[in-house]
Parts: C-alpha cells; sequence; structure tokens
C-alpha cells in the first residue's frame, strides 16, 4: 500500500463540499489499484462516509440537459440509458479541467488513458485464454453496445471530437460505480431495501433506490423518470468491492445527506471494503476488471449445455431427433432454458434444474447428466502454464489464472452437490 497522489486534492475538494470521512484516506494497493486506508481502527457502525446530496453527480436532481450541445444534442442525451447519460455527463465535466466544480473527483475515475482492464479492452487471444465463451460474449455485446450509441451521440452533434474509447471508458467508469438514488425518501422512513452495495443495472452498486423531489424538498420537476435515477457518489466510490462487507446506507431528509456506516471492524492502516452485492466472478471481470480466488458467489453459466447434452452425453445423444426436438419444444414452452442457466456450489438453479429434468427425462437423469457436464467444464478450463503462454500482461494473467482457479472449484463443488442429489433421488425411487 503506498499513499494516493490524488489525496491532497481530493481531501480539499472534499472540505468544500461538505463531504466527510475523516476515517478514511486514499491509498493505492498494488494490482487492485485505488481505493481507501483506514486512518485509526473503525469499529462496526461508524460512518465511513458523510455525503451531501448536492455534491453527487445525480441523475435525479437535474432540471435540465448537463451537456453542451457539442458534445450531444439535448434530443440525443434525454434518449440515451442512464449509464449513457451520466458517461457524457461526466466527460462534459472532464472537459471543463479545473473549472469544473468535480475536478478533483472526475481525475479519480477510471477514463481513457486509465481505463479498468475488463475484456472490453482484451485482445481475441486473451479472451480466448479463459476458455469461457460467456465473457467473450459479453465483451463482445458491450462492445456493440457503446459502438451503437456513441454512433447516436456523434450524429446528434456535427463536428464532435467524442472518441469511442473515450466514451466506451466513461460508460465502463459509470457502470462500475454508479448507484440508483431512487426511493432515498423511503428509505429514510424505513420502508425501503436494506442494504450496501454495487452500482447500477441490476445492481452494480445497488443499495439506495427516488421520490427525489421530496427527499430534497426541491419542488422542480426532475428532469428524468425515476428508473433513470443514478447518481456517482464522490469517496463512496472510492471503496473496493470484497464479498461480505457489507455497508449500511441512510438518508438524512432534511439535510439532504447520504451516510454509508460499516457492518465490521475495520483494523488501522487496512484497506476499507464495500459488497457491491452478491456479484460472481463473471460480472466482476465484465465490469470492474477483476476476480475474487474465494468468491463465495461465484457461478459457471450453463452456455453450450444443450449442444454437449446432444453431442457429448449417452443417453441424450441416443434420443431420435423428433423425441429430442419435441424436449427442446417443450423447455420452450415452459419457458425455460438450458443454456441460460446457472452452477454454483450449491449445485444447479432451480430452473435450470426443471430444463435439463425436460430434456434428459427425469429429475434424477438430470442432476447426473448436470453433475457430469460441470465435470467436463472443468477440464476446460486453462492451466496456469497455458494461461502464461496466451495472455499479454502480468496482470491479465493473475486475473485470468484466478478467473479459472475459482471456476474450477464452483464447478467441482457444483459437480459434488449434483452427484449426491443425483444418489439421493435413486435411492429414494428403490
Amino acid at each position: 500500500m503506498r499513499r494516493d497522489a490524488q489525496a491532497p486534492l481530493f481531501r480539499v475538494w472534499m472540505k468544500r463540499e461538505g463531504v466527510r470521512s475523516a476515517s478514511l484516506d486514499l491509498a493505492t494497493f498494488g494490482t487492485r489499484g485505488r481505493g481507501c486506508t483506514a486512518l485509526r481502527d473503525i469499529a462496526p457502525g461508524e460512518v465511513l462516509v458523510s455525503l451531501p446530496r448536492a455534491a453527487a453527480m445525480d441523475l435525479g436532481t437535474l432540471t435540465q440537459v448537463p451537456v453542451p450541445p457539442a458534445l450531444a444534442s439535448a434530443e440525443c442525451w434525454l434518449s440515451l440509458p442512464w449509464f449513457a447519460q451520466l458517461a457524457l455527463w461526466v466527460l462534459a465535466e472532464e472537459a471543463k479541467g479545473p473549472a469544473s466544480r468535480w475536478a478533483a473527483y472526475i481525475e479519480l475515475l477510471p477514463l481513457e488513458g486509465r481505463a479498468l482492464d475488463t475484456p472490453y479492452h482484451w485482445p481475441d487471444a486473451d479472451l480466448a485464454a479463459l476458455r469461457y465463451e460467456p465473457i467473450a460474449e459479453g465483451a463482445a455485446e458491450q462492445r456493440a453496445l457503446f459502438r451503437s450509441l456513441h454512433a447516436a451521440v456523434v450524429r446528434s452533434a456535427a463536428g464532435s471530437g467524442l472518441t469511442l474509447d473515450a466514451f466506451a471508458c466513461a460508460c465502463e467508469a459509470v457502470l462500475s460505480r454508479a448507484f440508483p438514488t431512487a426511493g432515498l425518501a423511503e428509505r429514510a422512513r424505513g420502508t425501503g431495501d436494506g442494504g450496501g452495495g454495487g452500482g447500477g443495472g441490476g445492481g452494480l452498486l445497488g443499495a439506495l433506490a427516488s421520490g427525489l423531489a421530496t427527499a430534497t424538498g426541491d419542488a422542480r420537476a426532475p428532469l428524468l423518470d425515476a428508473e433513470s435515477h443514478y447518481a456517482m457518489l464522490p469517496a463512496v466510490d472510492s471503496l473496493n468491492h470484497r464479498s461480505g462487507s457489507t455497508g449500511v446506507f441512510s438518508y438524512d431528509t432534511a439535510n439532504a445527506i447520504l451516510e454509508l456506516r460499516t457492518a465490521e471492524a475495520v483494523p488501522a492502516g487496512s484497506q476499507a471494503f464495500l459488497e457491491y452485492g452478491k456479484k460472481g466472478n463473471d460480472e466482476l471481470l465484465l465490469l470492474y476488471g477483476f476476480v475474487e480466488p474465494d468468491n463465495p458467489y461465484d457461478e459457471a453459466a450453463s452456455a453450450g449445455l444443450s449442444l454437449w447434452l446432444r453431442a457429448a452425453h449417452p443417453p441424450t445423444r441416443a434420443l431420435a431427433i423428433d423425441a429430442w426436438e419435441q424436449r427442446l419444444a417443450a423447455i420452450d414452452a415452459a419457458g425455460l432454458s438450458l443454456d441460460g442457466g446457472a452452477l454454483s456450489a450449491a449445485g444447479a438453479h432451480p430452473a435450470l434444474l426443471r430444463a435439463a429434468a425436460i430434456a434428459c427425462g427425469s429429475e434424477g437423469a438430470a442432476c447426473a447428466a448436470l453433475a457430469a457436464f460441470c465435470r467436463a467444464r472443468a477440464r476446460e478450463l486453462p492451466t496456469r502454464q497455458e494461461t502464461r503462454a496466451a495472455s499479454g500482461s502480468a496482470a491479465r494473467l493473475a486475473t485470468v489464472t484466478a478467473f479459472a482457479a475459482r471456476r474450477k472449484v464452483t464447478l467441482r463443488a457444483a459437480e459434488a452437490a449434483l452427484r449426491r442429489a443425483a444418489d439421493a433421488l435413486r435411492g429414494r425411487n428403490r
């Protein structure tokens, strides 16, 4: 760990904006990059960050479009998904340089030139080194989405110099950090969901939730609907993720101040964390560029299961074409999927197990088939020696190696759980 060079300027900014975090400071932690270190022993329940809502870059507080026409037309900006709206706002503030109210905060964000090392940026060889198609597919989907949104933005502003790389990195920064701010008033009254979190889209830091005008006492109508109320929360979003390090958010409606309290003790000199949500390594890698070697929420996608059952699993391979197609049709009619499910240390998710039971003829046969599928997938994952030959950098090698190692643990645990379930079902049917 070393002191972060941006810390003094950010401290000045925090004092000016009324942001309080007396127990934390910015620091750099090896391959995880910037995070927060405890300046003293912190007890459970203590406030980590106190943030006036006015200091946040909050879509829910806007009453006018925050980007200039030279960057994107107002009509275009209003039509974009929330993360692209926030990304353009961040880029507009970055372009102002020191004149931006958020200049010291913008310097901390992983924008172009200091972007997150997510699979979006990986060459095909490094994606192939994972031997896990859902990550490559996820990166391809991100690239297509960012290209499409960027094209729309550039079309809306003649002569715009916005590059795809700058736009994509800003979108990634937002997606990895933004918090939903709908429901702050309800949360303050104790009617909202609890917990701390991890951002946009299904929970990237998803914990808060908007009746914004009511919460802030602002009688003006917000510019955007509640489902678009997401915010960048300076200081709060400097905390790195660790599963199990939960925080508790509260909102003071009278003073429009958000507080984050830790639920665990943090010794002086150690890093303070915040769980971004119950996220498996697929999501962590795609959105944040890292994985947890001991991730308790890790899951393996069942992508390729239908093809494997037909090509490599003897009982289903032996079915006549008509019989197999009838089972696939029944799965589809039930609203289920063989290839869109998930496997975890506990076995198969219920919907996947139901789909597999239709494909295999019974629940017991499905458990046996899924166990064999887990074993096959674990064997396909790369060894450390294989990833070393393919990966382009030491940091990426470590990420790929950690991803494959944890995924093997997950798949082997899933295999064991499914074999136990198959044995139990056989014993019940005797």
